[in-house]
C-alpha cells in the first residue's frame, strides 16, 4: 500500500513539473504548425557521421525528391548545394548562445556567408525558441529571401507515457534530445511525413575517446566532411569549449540519446510514420535498417 501511494505521489509530481515547463518555457501557438512541406515526399535525414561520405558519393539517386533535412555542420560541407535541404536543423546552444568560442564563431560566419550568397532553393532553418531574441542566423532570412527562420518548443517532459505523446502531438514538448537527430526525426515525423531514411548516423564516438593522464575526456570526432584526419582534442560540452565531459556525464548523454530514439520510435508508430535507419554504420537500435540500392 504505501509503495502504491510513494508511486502515485512520484507520477503526480512528475506531472506537475512536466505542466509548470510547458506553461513556462513552451510556446503555444508554435510556428511549425504553419511548416509547409510536401508530405507526400518520403524524408531523408542526414547525420554528419563518416558514414555520409559512402552514401552521397555511392547512392546521390537516393536523395533526390526527397524532402532532404540537414544538421549541425552540414553547411561546411560541398555537398550543401548539391543536396539543397529543404529543412536545416541547429538545437545545440554552440548555434544561438554568445558564449561560443571564437573558433565555433568563425565556423558560424562561414555557414552564415554561405547561406546568404548560395542558397538559390527554399529552405528553413529550424532553431528553439530559445534562440528567437537572437541566434547567429537571425539577420539571414533579410539578406536571402529563399531561407526563413522557424522556431520550435524544446521542452523536455516527464508525465505519463499518454499525455507526453499528445504534448508532443500538439509541438509543445520533444523527446528526450541529446542528440539534433531526434529533433530532425521528430519534425518530419510531425510535418506529416510517413517515411523518413536516416542516414549518416554512425554515433559512434566511443571508439575513439580515451582519459588522458591529465584526467581529461579526449575524443578523434570524425565527420564526414573533415578535409583533413581528425585528431585527438578535449570533448567539451559547452559552447565556450571551456569544460569537458567527464565519463560519467558522457555515458549519462548517450544513454539519453539512444532513450530518446527509442521513444521516437514508438512515437512515429502512434503516426503511422516509419523511420529507416539507412546508415551504412550505426549504433542505433530502435530503427529498422535499410539498405540503399
Amino acid at each position: 500500500m504505501i509503495s502504491k501511494i510513494a508511486k502515485f505521489l512520484k507520477e503526480l509530481a512528475l506531472l506537475v513539473e512536466s505542466v509548470v515547463k510547458i506553461l513556462f518555457f513552451s510556446n503555444f501557438q508554435p510556428p511549425i504548425r504553419n511548416l509547409r512541406i510536401d508530405s507526400s515526399k518520403p524524408s531523408v535525414i542526414l547525420g554528419n557521421g563518416p558514414s555520409l561520405t559512402t552514401t552521397l558519393s555511392d547512392y546521390p539517386a537516393f536523395f533526390v525528391n526527397k524532402t532532404n533535412i540537414c544538421v549541425n555542420d552540414f553547411a561546411d560541407s560541398d555537398y550543401f548545394e548539391k543536396i539543397k535541404p529543404t529543412i536545416y536543423v541547429f538545437t545545440d546552444p554552440t548555434y544561438w548562445m554568445t558564449s561560443a568560442s571564437a573558433r565555433i564563431q568563425n565556423q558560424l560566419e562561414l555557414y552564415k556567408q554561405k547561406m546568404v550568397n548560395n542558397v538559390t532553393w527554399k529552405m528553413t532553418i529550424i532553431l528553439p525558441f530559445a534562440a528567437k531574441k537572437w541566434n547567429y542566423f537571425i539577420d539571414v532570412p533579410k539578406k536571402n529571401t529563399n531561407i526563413s527562420i522557424c522556431y520550435i518548443n524544446t521542452t523536455e517532459v516527464n508525465c505519463f507515457k499518454r499525455l507526453r505523446f499528445y504534448l508532443y502531438s500538439r509541438n509543445l514538448a520533444i523527446p528526450p534530445m541529446q542528440n539534433v537527430i531526434v529533433a530532425a526525426l521528430f519534425i518530419s515525423v510531425n510535418v506529416g511525413i510517413k517515411t523518413a531514411y536516416l542516414v549518416g548516423a554512425d554515433h559512434s564516438w566511443h571508439e575513439s575517446f580515451f582519459v588522458g593522464n591529465d584526467n581529461i575526456l579526449y575524443l578523434k570526432n570524425k565527420r564526414f566532411q573533415d578535409r583533413e584526419e581528425a585528431t585527438y582534442s578535449p570533448f567539451y560540452q559547452d559552447p565556450g569549449e571551456t569544460l569537458p565531459y567527464r565519463m560519467d556525464n558522457l555515458l549519462f548523454a548517450l544513454a539519453r540519446m539512444f532513450q530518446g530514439y527509442r521513444e521516437l520510435e514508438e512515437y512515429a508508430k502512434l503516426h503511422h510514420a516509419k523511420i529507416f535507419n539507412a546508415s551504412t554504420k550505426s549504433y542505433i537500435d530502435a530503427f529498422e535498417r535499410y539498405k540503399i540500392s
